[in-house]
C-alpha cells in the first residue's frame, strides 16, 4: 500500500469516527432538546444521557480547538477556506454547548422556583 492511499484511508477513518460521535451525540441529547415543559421530572431521566452527550459535544470542542490552533504551527500548508470553516465549525460547537447548558440551567431553576412555592 502506498502511502497515500494509506493517508487517504486515515483521513476516511478519522472523518468516520467524527460523524459517528455527532450522530451519537444528537441521540443523547434529543430528548433534552425535545422536552416541552422544563421540569425535574421529565428531565431526571434523560440526566445521564444529557451528560454524555455533553460530554462528547466537550470532546469535540477540545479536538477542533487543537486542529484549528496546533496544527497550524505544522509546515502543513492550509488554506484559507479550511481554516474559516474550521472557526465556523468550532463556533457552532460552542453555540450548542451554550445552549444545551443553558437549557439544563433552565430546567433547575424551575424546579427550584417551584420547590419554593410549594413551603
Amino acid at each position: 500500500m502506498t502511502e497515500e492511499k494509506a493517508g487517504l484511508i486515515k483521513n476516511k477513518t478519522g472523518l468516520i469516527i467524527v460523524i459517528a460521535m455527532w450522530i451519537v451525540a444528537a441521540w443523547l441529547l434529543f430528548p433534552l432538546l425535545g422536552i416541552g415543559s422544563l421540569d425535574l421530572e421529565n428531565a431526571k431521566r434523560y440526566i445521564f444521557r444529557s451528560a454524555g452527550g455533553t460530554a462528547i459535544l466537550i470532546i469535540l470542542f477540545g479536538k477542533t480547538l487543537f486542529d484549528l490552533f496546533f496544527l497550524k504551527a505544522e509546515s502543513v500548508k492550509h488554506s484559507v477556506l479550511s481554516v474559516v470553516f474550521l472557526t465556523l465549525y468550532l463556533f457552532a460547537i460552542a453555540g450548542v454547548l451554550v445552549y444545551i447548558v443553558s437549557r439544563m440551567i433552565m430546567i433547575y431553576i424551575n424546579t427550584q422556583a417551584s420547590e419554593s412555592m410549594m413551603f
